[in-house]
């Protein structure tokens, strides 16, 4: 079909891509190690957006993203270290193989609340840019493990 959920192509996609993009360059300038993948949703139209957002990145930030639209997202999650969505059902995904997956919305106007609690709230990105590289720490990764652990077997 061709219908469309109503925050895709919208200013306040644009809105918060641009600021999940600019999160992810933060995360990229504090840890070199860092490879970002950005995975559109299959119906999001803003692959143009989203690469001119990342083609005025700096250069050697820009070797270390991809920009995917076609790749499978199953195998995308597999070799993933951590993933990072917009209220999707990668968010499911990434619990159930394992993944640390982290929720992100706004504080100010929480869409994604039926989904998830805890959330990087994307109007702090300096709290949420500590929050993902606090996972490199083994302690924290563990901690956020269970605490999916614990969120899919819990009843509602």
């Amino acid at each position: 079909t061709n219908e469309r959920p109503d925050y895709l192509g919208t200013p306040l996609t644009e809105k918060y891509s641009r600021q999940l993009l600019e999160l992810g360059r933060d995360c990229l300038r504090q840890d070199i190690e860092a490879f970002l993948v950005v995975k559109l949703h299959p119906r999001d139209q803003q692959s143009f957006f989203t690469k001119n957002l990342i083609d005025a990145w700096e250069p050697e930030l820009r070797a270390r993203v991809r920009l995917c639209q076609k790749e499978s997202t199953p195998v995308l999650l597999a070799c993933s270290d951590l993933v990072i969505t917009m209220g999707s059902t990668v968010f499911f995904e990434g619990l159930l193989l394992g993944k640390p997956t982290l929720l992100v919305d706004d504080s100010r106007n929480r869409f994604f609340e039926f989904i998830a609690e805890d959330f990087l709230d994307i109007s702090d990105p300096s709290a949420s840019g500590s929050a993902i590289l606090a996972l490199k720490d083994p302690a924290s990764l563990n901690q956020r493990l269970e605490k999916q652990k614990e969120l899919l077997t819990s009843g509602p």
